[in-house]
């Protein structure tokens, strides 16, 4: 195998990777949404075609496609994050 194969086979596992945490991702956050607020919902509603576009990027298999395919799960983890830190109760002063 060429070196050009196992790099673009390699980006290839990489990019299912990542398609396959934010489809996790993705069914944790619809999950939580079940206690999470309106505003929470549209901002989720806003963020979820993130994914398509996400696994649609990924069958180019380039590195563009892993830009985006990244930055999804990063959009994700954000989102998921600040769902979590929104349920937990403020302290009182």
């Amino acid at each position: 195998m060429n070196p050009t194969t196992q790099t673009t086979n390699e980006l290839k596992r990489n990019l299912e990777e990542g398609v396959k945490l934010l489809k996790q991702l993705a069914g944790e956050i619809r999950v939580e949404l079940n206690l999470a607020g309106k505003d929470v919902r549209d901002r989720w509603n806003a963020l979820e075609p993130t994914l398509r576009n996400a696994e649609h990027s990924a069958k180019g298999a380039s590195e563009a496609s892993k830009k985006v395919v990244d930055e999804a799960i990063d959009a994700f983890k954000t989102f998921k994050a600040s769902m979590t830190q929104s349920a937990k109760p403020t302290p009182k002063s």
